[in-house]
C-alpha cells in the first residue's frame, strides 16, 4: 500500500509554482450542504469538466429534509444532477461510509472533498483532502489541484487493543497528548507493524479525527518503521484505555473512569467516526441481553445502508432494540445539529460524532465524544462508564 509521497509524486503533472505543485485528481467529493454552495457558478460555466465517472455526490446531511430550506436545497442539487446526468447517491448513507464501502475509491488515489472528514478514506489507502467548497470548484473545473508537499509524520503503531477499547481511543489519546494543532499542515501517516492488525473501518476511524488535530489528510498503512518521514510518533496500543472528550474540545480528552458522575441525557451511536458494522457490534456486546438505563435516550445510526442491511441481517439490530436502542436512517443528522437527536439546552449527550465544539449540535448542550464501547457502556448505566466494568 502506497505512502502518501507516494501518492503525491505520483500525481503530479509537472507544473510548479513556487512550493506549489499542481496534482492531478481521481475523484471529487461532495454532499448536498457544500455543492450547493458553487451551484451557480457550476451552472455557469456549463457543469463540471470532469467526467461523471470522477464525481462521487451524495445527499447524507438533509437526508430526509428536516425543513423547508433544506428540503430547497436538496431539490436544487437534485435538479442540477439530473440535468448533467451526474449520479447522486440519495438516502444511502454518510458520504465518507459510502466511499469507505465503494469500488470506486481506491487504494492510491488522490480524492478532493468539500468537507473535512474526506480524510476518513485513508483508512483503505486513498489520500482524501478537505477543501473549501471554493476550492474544489476550481478542481470541479480542471480536474487538477495545487498543493504545497505537507510534512509526514509517521505514527508508528504497535501491539493490539485491549477488550474495551478501540481504535478510536488511540485517535483521542494523540489528541489528548498533542492538541489541536498538533499536527497542523502536516500527513499522518499511520504504520502498522507485523504486532498490529487492524481492520480498514478501524484505520478509517483514526484518519477520520486527523481533522481534529490539524492534519491535512491521514492514511493508514502496513509499513516499515524506517521508511522516509519528517516526525515520528509511537503509540503502544496495549497500553491504551477507553478514553472520553469533554464538551466544547474534541482534546479535553480524560479516562472515562473518572467521569462517572456524569449523567447523560442522550447517548448516540454513529456519524462518519462510527458508523460502521463493527461500531454496532461492540454497541451489541456491551448491551445484549440487558436494557438501557431509564432515563436515557439511545440513538443508533448506522453509517449506510449496507450496514442497516447487514445489521438487520445477522440480528444486531434487533438486540439493540431490544436493549432500547432506537434505529435511524442512515444520515449525517445529530452529528452537525441537523436533526434526528437535536438537544434541549442543558442537555447532557454522549455521542460518537467527531468533533464537539461548542454550539455544533447546539447552543446550551454539553456534548461529550467517546467510542461506541463507551456509548453504549454509559446508555446501560446511565452514567460514562468504562466499557470493562460491563464486559468483565
Amino acid at each position: 500500500m502506497k505512502g502518501f509521497l507516494q501518492i503525491w509524486e505520483g500525481h503530479q503533472t509537472g507544473r510548479q509554482r513556487g512550493e506549489h505543485k499542481e496534482l492531478w485528481v481521481d475523484m471529487v467529493f461532495a454532499h448536498e450542504a457544500t455543492l450547493s454552495l458553487i451551484l451557480p457558478e457550476l451552472r455557469a460555466a456549463g457543469g463540471p469538466a470532469l467526467p461523471v465517472d470522477r464525481l462521487f455526490f451524495v445527499l447524507d446531511h438533509f437526508a430526509p429534509p428536516s425543513s423547508g430550506p433544506f428540503a430547497d436545497i436538496v431539490r436544487e442539487v437534485r435538479s442540477f444532477c439530473a440535468e448533467h446526468s451526474i449520479p447522486l447517491q440519495m438516502l444511502e448513507g454518510i458520504g465518507h461510509r459510502l466511499m469507505m464501502e465503494s469500488d470506486r475509491i481506491r487504494p492510491g488515489d488522490l480524492v478532493i472533498g468539500a468537507d473535512s472528514h474526506t480524510t476518513t478514506i485513508g483508512g483503505k489507502g486513498a489520500a482524501g483532502i478537505g477543501l473549501g467548497s471554493t476550492d474544489v470548484l476550481s478542481v470541479l473545473l480542471t480536474g487538477r489541484v495545487w498543493l504545497r508537499r505537507p510534512l509526514v509524520a509517521a505514527i508508528c503503531l504497535t501491539g493490539a487493543l485491549p477488550a474495551g477499547v478501540e481504535a478510536r481511543d488511540a485517535a483521542m489519546s494523540l489528541l489528548r497528548h498533542h492538541g489541536q494543532a498538533g499536527f497542523l499542515g502536516q500527513v499522518m501517516e499511520y504504520r502498522l507493524d507485523e504486532t498490529t492488525s487492524l481492520e480498514p473501518d478501524e484505520r478509517s476511524v483514526l484518519t477520520n479525527l486527523c481533522v481534529e488535530m490539524g492534519a491535512v489528510t491521514a492514511l493508514a498503512i502496513e509499513s516499515s518503521s524506517s521508511a522516509p518521514a519528517d516526525r515520528q510518533v509511537a503509540i503502544n496500543l496495549n497500553k491504551l484505555t477507553p478514553l472520553v472528550a469533554q464538551p466544547g474540545a474534541p482534546d479535553d480528552v480524560v479516562p472515562a473512569e473518572t467521569l462517572s458522575d456524569i449523567r447523560p441525557d442522550w447517548v448516540i451511536i454513529g456519524s462518519c467516526a462510527a458508523g460502521s458494522l463493527d461500531d454496532l457490534h461492540r454497541a451489541a456486546v456491551v448491551l445484549d441481553g440487558r436494557q438501557v438505563a431509564e432515563g436515557v435516550g439511545l440513538l443508533v445510526t448506522p453509517g449506510s445502508n449496507r450496514v442497516y442491511k447487514q445489521a438487520m441481517a445477522d440480528g444486531t439490530l434487533r438486540r439493540l432494540v431490544d436493549a432500547g436502542a432506537t434505529i435511524l436512517n442512515p444520515s449525517c443528522g445529530a452529528c452537525g445539529g441537523i436533526d434526528k437527536g437535536i438537544p434541549a439546552v442543558d442537555d447532557v449527550v454522549l455521542s460518537t460524532a467527531p468533533r464537539n465544539y461548542a454550539s455544533r449540535q447546539r447552543a446550551g448542550s454539553r456534548v461529550y465524544l467517546a467510542s461506541a464501547s463507551v456509548a453504549a457502556a454509559t446508555a446501560l448505566t446511565g452514567r460514562i462508564a468504562d466499557p470493562r466494568e460491563v464486559l468483565s
